[in-house]
């Protein structure tokens, strides 16, 4: 279970419990990526509490599987009534994944895409967990994009000595959970540094 805690008017600092312990890292991903439904109305019931309009979610460095699990989810206001739009993407939009795993232009960080030719508005993280039901629920996409999510943060983890988890969505108008070797586009100061 998500414990939300709100640490200023814009930011709820996150972290998961079970049986009274706080979750590591790799705890976290293996609930992820075995239980993504549950995972992501937790996550949902997270932002619901938090009456932001719009989010971003930051985590903060990663070095190994064993930290604490824990990551913030700030208010986004200037994300508010965006217009979806994947076109940036250079991405065959005759693709019929249901999620899309790719380098960014600059080949510094993964992205985890969506279906771009979903009939859903999936322009944010705060759309795709879609906290006022405007959606048709896509349970297929969403178990995916979890699963690979949690699959994906293992093997860059394996690959790098540390890795920033975010989302943004301020340059395009789609989701793309980034995994990166730099804190690009945080906002939440305190994880834009190793602890």
């Amino acid at each position: 279970m998500f414990f939300c805690k709100k640490i200023n008017p814009d930011t709820f600092k996150v972290i998961l419990v079970f049986n009274g312990k706080i979750q590591t890292f790799h705890q976290a991903l293996n609930f992820m990526k075995h239980s993504p439904l549950i995972f992501h109305n937790d996550l949902k019931q997270c932002v619901i509490d938090s009456n932001f309009k719009a989010i971003f979610i930051e985590f903060p460095c990663l070095t190994n599987l064993m930290e604490k699990f824990e990551f913030v989810i700030i208010n986004a206001v200037q994300m508010e009534n965006i217009i979806p739009n994947s076109s940036s993407f250079k991405i065959n939009h005759n693709n019929n994944n249901n999620i899309i795993i790719t380098k960014s232009l600059s080949m510094d960080t993964t992205l985890i895409i969506p279906n771009i030719n979903s009939k859903n508005n999936y322009a944010d993280i705060y759309n795709f967990l879609d906290p006022n039901n405007n959606n048709l629920v896509d349970i297929d996409i969403i178990s995916k994009f979890w699963e690979n999510t949690a699959s994906q943060i293992i093997l860059e983890l394996n690959s790098k000595k540390k890795i920033w988890i975010s989302t943004s969505g301020l340059a395009v108008h789609w989701l793309h959970l980034r995994i990166s070797e730099s804190p690009k586009y945080y906002n939440h100061e305190p994880y834009k540094f190793l602890y």
